[in-house]
């Protein structure tokens, strides 16, 4: 019997919406039989994740995505336990929070009422990062009542973007001090394989590519939702023998990309499921 899966999905604890239950219910509602929670930069979801996945009837991956300064990297099938693997998210951590602090300050130059305080207290439990700024913005009155003045009754992504496209102070620079290479090994390092996310937003030419396969990279990640996008990449990892998985990016509903259904391409092969350390 086929065996479906959703290898990319976050919590609130990145910059989803939802607890861990609730992320696992609305999986196991869509009929998924694998499940990856690949929060940002940090695993708090996995302290009660595979509990709660054997209450719902589902399995439960081990994952994360890293923020590097090129790329995010999907590590899936890690040992959370690893001390020196939960070391370096902490630096990653960390690293991505003066990222946030940039933008921040890109934002205060617009004169937009938000804070790292703000953010905070808005998101107590996540690792910050863009998404969070957002959330907090759409829930903070000053902030409202900063884009309401400006004819914008609801702060969307796509108008906290424009303010942030336009920010000076590096706000949309990425995390320069994780590298990709380092997050490939700390990956191996754990246990785990690593894949580069979403490679149809990351990559402009094939040639990344063959410099991530040569330090390491494991395989592609096929999303799905996104279509004919993905065909370069599959090819791509045909041609190179690549391992591939399937996900969303799961966010809670926020956006225009589904959570992935039995309904799909995304099968849990044996290739994979022995390379992660599934029985299948």
């Amino acid at each position: 019997m086929e065996k479906h899966i959703d290898f990319h999905t976050h919590t609130k604890y990145s910059d989803g919406l939802q607890n861990p239950e609730d992320l696992i219910k609305a999986a196991r509602f869509n009929g998924i039989d694998y499940l990856a929670i690949t929060d940002h930069d940090n695993i708090r979801a996995h302290r009660d994740a595979c509990e709660l996945g054997r209450k719902w009837g589902i399995e439960i991956i081990q994952g994360v995505e890293v923020s590097t300064d090129k790329y995010h990297i999907l590590g899936l099938g890690i040992n959370t336990e690893s001390k020196s693997f939960n070391d370096f998210l902490d630096l990653s951590e960390i690293a991505q929070r003066k990222v946030c602090e940039r933008r921040i300050l890109g934002l205060q130059t617009h004169g937009i009422p938000i804070s790292l305080e703000k953010v905070i207290r808005y998101c107590p439990e996540s690792r910050l990062g863009k998404m969070n700024i957002w959330y907090s913005m759409a829930q903070d009155e000053d902030c409202k009542d900063f884009f309401r003045s400006r004819g914008i009754p609801v702060i969307t992504y796509q108008a906290y973007s424009s303010f942030l496209d336009k920010s000076p102070n590096g706000a949309n620079d990425k995390n320069t001090e994780i590298v990709q290479e380092e997050a490939i090994k700390q990956i191996h390092l754990a246990g785990g394989k690593a894949f580069i996310a979403h490679p149809f937003k990351e990559i402009e030419n094939m040639g990344e590519l063959d410099l991530l396969v040569s330090q390491g990279l494991d395989g592609l990640e096929i999303q799905p939702n996104y279509n004919g996008r993905n065909e370069p990449f599959r090819e791509y990892a045909k041609q190179h023998n690549l391992l591939v998985t399937y996900g969303s990016d799961w966010h809670g509903g926020i956006f225009d990309r589904a959570m992935l259904t039995w309904k799909g391409e995304n099968i849990l092969t044996k290739r994979l499921a022995e390379a992660i350390g599934l029985e299948i």
